[in-house]
């Protein structure tokens, strides 16, 4: 392909990528044959770049485009740069992106869940605009947690901090810590929920509420590496209004 026509093609592309409502959604790992080497981005105030690897294990070319929002919804931009944003992947080959933070709007006194957008369509010599349009792309959303400068680094417990207790016919589930916890097994009375699809997130000061009962209860939570904590469990308390 000469640089002529992979421009024509890139300039058809921004727009497919930007706007499709054809793109389907993907957990973090391996889908059409591009592959990340992380399934989430830890970024510190201190830290001065982060890097991601995109790896192309297809036969196919791709046009990938990255960027960090502030919410998969509104695809508002959040105050982090990504290079390149947008580049040609070649079948057997990876590009490294570098994350460089551009300012400090964010909260400086708890963790901020960020999304690191990253969309790919298949791109073809032979493709017309018409044939491009209606390619499938593929989008990964990971999540990229960014820690302020004053918040110091998490126990390794601090997942085991959630307090549970009864409220009605629900379970309360309170994070009083500064960090999200992201639960991914979660038993009720020896009862297993089925966290594997959506697993269970709570914000930092959040609460969320189960529809459900149960005197006991224990939790795994993921890990800054895509791992999971040492299981913790807790009895489930009555709860009262303060």
């Amino acid at each position: 392909m000469n640089r002529h026509s992979f421009h024509r093609l890139t300039q058809s592309a921004v727009g497919l990528l930007l706007l499709s409502g054809t793109a389907c959604s993907a957990m973090p790992g391996e889908r059409g044959g591009i592959r990340l080497d992380h399934t989430r981005v830890i970024f510190n105030a201190t830290d001065k770049m982060q890097t991601l690897t995109v790896k192309n294990r297809s036969d196919n070319v791709w046009l990938i485009q990255s960027r960090v929002v502030m919410s998969t919804q509104s695809l508002q931009p959040a105050p982090f740069l990504i290079t390149p944003p947008l580049y040609r992947l070649g079948a057997g080959t990876e590009q490294t992106l570098r994350i460089i933070p551009q300012s400090h709007v964010l909260p400086e006194d708890k963790e901020s869940l960020l999304y690191l957008s990253i969309q790919a369509i298949p791109a073809s010599q032979k493709q017309s605009s018409a044939a491009l349009q209606a390619a499938v792309s593929i989008r990964f959303n990971l999540k990229m947690f960014y820690r302020p400068a004053q918040l110091s680094e998490p126990p390794a417990d601090y997942s085991c901090e959630l307090r549970f207790s009864q409220y009605h016919r629900q379970i309360r589930v309170e994070n009083p810590t500064p960090w999200h916890i992201t639960l991914r097994t979660l038993s009720l009375d020896g009862k297993p929920r089925d966290l594997n699809m959506q697993p269970l997130m709570l914000a930092p000061q959040s609460v969320q509420l189960i529809p459900d009962s149960a005197s006991k209860v224990r939790w795994q939570a993921v890990n800054d590496f895509g791992g999971l904590h040492p299981a913790c469990q807790s009895a489930v308390r009555s709860f009262t209004e303060s």
